[in-house]
């Protein structure tokens, strides 16, 4: 029985012969006495722990700044209602003793939550990880299984009686006996709401939030058997797509909790300034990276201030190991030689523009982007490349011109496969589904536009990869109804100009053909740099090469990558095929470093996507390193640096996870 009391400006109810020690609780709590255990203590909430009279006690005391002190029942009064709930149906909470109000003009000021402290428990996760944790012997397994199947009963008990606890995590089941002889206690129940019908939603939400609080103590026939057996509780009839759906919300959380839990942290004033220069720079360089030339340098040049600042202000190396530095800087001296032995070596030096690039991607790979920053700036790039492509679509209906430019096709064959695989993870909203889809009918539109061979090549193969590793049948069905596709069209539109150009991939020097002349030209211009080669095998002509002109109409000496053997020789060549090699083996094995067949987490998505972009990027013949205006290689650069960028944060959060386990154990 309770009844009602008054003590130094607190009213509310107490547990009848508990009202002599009830002034001298709220007494002991103000001073924090050496004797007594403060468990919590923000300036929200203080929870202490302390015995009194003989009786282990645990005080939980709330305090509501001005505005939220307007509401009408504290939080300590939810918690008792919610006990009485608790109480008719037989779940476990510790007993209350004290629910106490202080207001001041009406507004609430502190709320006091008494309990009476159960004798012999431990949170669910200590518990765990005390009995639990390393052992595989039949009894703890036995004893492990009863507790999880108790757990699970316990929660579909509360769903389908329409009670929801909002905070429901291991560290507020606290588990009291062992054996066939173990209870579970609810705690913080201030949180709990009671409805006639707990909504599909927050039952998802409550088995996630108890998986993510057990993570690394249930195994994964933890989680099955957990979720099967509430799933039999509550009579669910697709078990598997309930179990998929829970895991799909535990994976979403676990990225917000990385992104929460790593911050970059700057010491100085001076070093938060560089941090925001560079990131603001970076976003202006993604903005201006298909307008303007010289605004993408100013950029550029900008966030190579805003790093170098950074990085001097908290006296760490400018530049820290990403992987291919020795086949880059292995590449970058020999393009230095080569320009040596041109036939202008002056020019051939000036016209080296790939170090601005590659320093690039250098900065992004020894940069620790929060996972937030890098998931904006993507968003940025699928928003300008498609309202680039918009533009450039509008341009070519509006002007009636031959094709698009060729430029966009490029960077579309680059931005697809992201949206591809931002697409076909789990957990993407309605809103930003809509926004995919239109910007992937834009950029493909734009491509088709631009009437390219290699363009649609290699947009066809980066796709095919992303849909490869998520499912091979897909890829599979994707493939078929493409050449299906393409044999429709050459057998009943062979005029069409699709068909021609689709005809012109299968036959190349067909005569009559609608690319004959252009490929023609390019035999042509293969045969100008063997002759190139025949003068100076090792070096070749220089970066300059794109001065002289061929027998043919076009100002290059030669295409693509055989443009790189004229120019620079065997000797540039053997680095450039190293470099590439090396860029495709690190993009592999970052993927292959958080292979998955599940979930897939937005980190995951993003390292097969850059990996099919370069691939897709390779297929499309242009990568043309010694380019002073490539946007295209600076493009490439910025996708291989973020992926880098997020490989780092990923080994980051392995060895904080790893450091955690090894705590736990020890601590077990």
């Amino acid at each position: 029985m309770f009844e009602f009391i008054k003590i130094e400006g607190h009213k509310g109810i107490i547990e009848e012969g508990f009202k002599k020690v009830a002034e001298s609780i709220i007494s002991t709590v103000n001073r924090k006495p050496p004797e007594i255990k403060v468990i919590k203590e923000t300036p929200k909430t203080t929870i202490v722990d302390f015995t009194i009279s003989n009786l282990p006690i645990i005080v939980k005391v709330h305090k509501y700044p001005f505005l939220s002190g307007m509401r009408r029942i504290s939080k300590s009064k939810k918690a008792f209602q919610a006990f009485q709930h608790l109480k008719v149906l037989g779940a476990n909470s510790p007993r209350p003793l004290a629910i106490l109000d202080k207001r001041r003009y009406g507004l609430l000021r502190e709320s006091w939550y008494v309990t009476e402290k159960v004798s012999d428990t431990e949170k669910l996760d200590w518990y765990f990880t005390k009995w639990f944790l390393g052992r595989i012997d039949t009894p703890h397994g036995k004893w492990k299984r009863r507790l999880i199947q108790d757990l699970a009963q316990l929660i579909a008990l509360l769903h389908t009686k329409g009670i929801y606890h909002n905070d429901l995590k291991a560290s507020n089941i606290l588990v009291q006996g062992k054996e066939s002889d173990c209870e579970l206690f609810l705690i913080d129940l201030e949180g709990v709401k009671f409805n006639t019908c707990v909504s599909k939603r927050r039952r998802l939400k409550n088995l996630a939030q108890i998986i993510l609080s057990m993570d690394n103590l249930f195994t994964k026939l933890d989680i099955y058997r957990f979720l099967i057996t509430y799933c039999n509780e509550c009579k669910e009839r697709d078990v598997h797509a309930y179990i998929k759906r829970v895991e799909g919300l535990v994976q979403k959380k676990k990225e917000r909790k990385k992104r929460i839990m790593y911050r970059k942290i700057t010491t100085t004033a001076i070093g938060k300034f560089g941090d925001l220069l560079f990131k603001s720079s970076l976003i202006f360089f993604v903005i201006s990276l298909p307008l303007s030339i010289a605004v993408n340098e100013g950029a550029f040049w900008l966030a190579l201030i805003g790093y170098t600042i950074n990085r001097l202000s908290n006296k760490k190396p400018l530049f820290c190991i990403t992987g291919i530095e020795r086949p880059m800087g292995i590449f970058m001296l020999a393009l230095v030689l080569t320009s040596l032995f041109s036939i202008n070596p002056l020019h051939s030096l000036s016209s080296i523009g790939t170090l601005r690039y590659f320093l690039l991607y250098l900065m992004l790979a020894s940069y620790r982007l929060e996972r937030d920053f890098t998931e904006r700036l993507v968003g940025l790039i699928i928003l300008m490349a498609t309202a680039w492509s918009v533009y450039e679509i509008f341009k070519y209906f509006q002007t009636q011109s031959s094709r698009l430019d060729i430029y966009t096709a490029h960077i579309n064959t680059l931005i697809i496969p992201l949206i591809i695989g931002i697409l076909i993870m789990d957990q993407v909203g309605k809103r930003k589904q809509a926004f995919l889809l239109f910007s992937l009918c834009v950029l493909l539109i734009a491509s088709f536009l631009s009437f390219s061979r290699i363009a649609w090549l290699g947009t066809f193969s980066s796709v095919i990869l992303v849909l490869f590793y998520r499912n091979w049948k897909l890829s599979s069905w994707f493939v078929s109804m493409i050449i299906l596709a393409a044999f429709v069209t050459i057998l009943y539109h062979p005029d069409s100009t699709t068909g021609k150009l689709i005809s012109s991939i299968i036959n190349p020097f067909e005569q009559g053909g609608i690319r004959l002349g252009s490929n023609l030209e390019r035999l042509q211009m293969i045969k100008d740099t063997v002759s190139i080669l025949k003068k100076d095998l090792l070096t070749g002509i220089g970066p300059d090469a794109y001065k002289f002109v061929s027998t043919d109409k076009h100002m290059r000496i030669s295409m693509d990558y055989v443009q790189i053997l004229a120019t620079s020789g065997l000797v540039g060549f053997s680095a450039y095929v190293w470099l590439i090699f090396a860029f495709i083996q690190r993009c592999f094995l970052i993927e292959k470093e958080n292979r998955k067949r599940e979930a897939f987490s937005f980190y995951h998505i993003l390292s097969i996507c850059f990996f099919a972009a370069l691939l897709g990027f390779l297929i499309c013949g242009s990568f043309e390193p010694m380019f002073f205006s490539s946007k295209r290689l600076r493009f490439i650069m910025l996708l291989l640096g973020m992926n880098e960028c997020l490989f780092k944060f990923y080994k980051h959060e392995s060895n904080r996870e790893i450091n955690r386990q090894f705590t736990i154990v020890s601590h077990g």
